[in-house]
């Protein structure tokens, strides 16, 4: 079976070409602004340098954010036409999911994290179970604790600090962060944290499409799927929408100033709430 992973939700991109067992082909690159234009390119490159056609393709999986309002969209809309148009099943999983799980081996709390603008991250919180088959080959689970947190990193250690004691994994070692931070919040957590927590580096954090691949072959395992008519983005936070102050002459700009304004902060209150 072959399954083919998409993963555009920040600046940096993946699109995996995997069996249950193997991976056939991967590229991970610095997309910046160009994830539209970069992801067909890789993957007509993947299957052309395997020699396979996207009917053979047996499944997708795809990053579903959080991340980039845009970013997050480009591989998501690729996946839902390519899995509706053949017929395949669709896997979504969350982006930060795929963080935590390439640090399964880390015998202690994960937390994976990206930037979510206005000095706010978006934060998942996992534990690694580990089993073994009879042919002694080891594999791993990954376990959330709580929901998705979208706050500043002063709201993401005060979960922490209130939860790692109930936490049904053994605190052998301290919670390990990783995902794309700016240095302020590197900064942040790693004082914060003082002993109870390490990050890992801006290179080990990359994601690959490949662990992508991976946790969405155990969904599919596990008997699961998605609609590709009804898969969403995983946001967490609403994108802002601004109008264009060019065209405020023509609707009456005094009244459109002053509408969007109170639009806005009522936005912004059901955001914090």
């Amino acid at each position: 079976m072959l399954l083919l992973a998409l993963d555009t939700s920040t600046r940096y991109a993946s699109v995996a070409l995997c069996s249950e067992n193997e991976l056939l082909s991967e590229y991970t690159w610095f997309s910046e602004n160009n994830h539209s234009v970069d992801l067909l390119d890789r993957i007509q490159r993947i299957m052309a340098q395997r020699q396979i056609s996207l009917q053979q393709l047996d499944a997708i999986g795809v990053a579903l954010g959080p991340g980039s309002f845009n970013g997050v969209r480009v591989a998501l809309s690729s996946a839902k036409a390519l899995a509706f148009s053949l017929q395949k099943p669709l896997l979504g999983i969350g982006t930060l999911d795929v963080l935590a799980a390439q640090q399964q081996l880390w015998r202690g709390p994960i937390c994976s994290v990206l930037e979510a603008g206005r000095s706010e991250l978006y934060a998942g919180c996992y534990f690694s179970t580990e089993t073994r088959n009879p042919d002694g080959e080891v594999s791993y689970r990954l376990q959330q604790v709580g929901d998705y947190l979208l706050g500043t990193p002063q709201a993401l250690m005060d979960f922490l600090h209130t939860q790692l004691s109930n936490w049904p994994v053994a605190l052998s070692a301290p919670v390990l962060f990783c995902g794309e931070m700016k240095a302020a919040s590197r900064q942040a957590l790693h004082q914060g944290m003082a002993e109870q927590g390490v990050l890992r580096d801006p290179i080990q954090s990359t994601r690959y499409a490949s662990v992508l691949a991976q946790l969405a072959w155990q969904r599919l395992q596990d008997g699961q799927e998605d609609d590709p008519l009804v898969l969403e983005p995983l946001y967490l936070r609403r994108p802002s929408i601004t109008k264009s102050t060019r065209k405020q002459p023509l609707l009456g700009g005094s009244l459109l100033r002053s509408t969007d304004h109170d639009t806005t902060e009522r936005e912004q209150g059901a955001l914090r709430h």
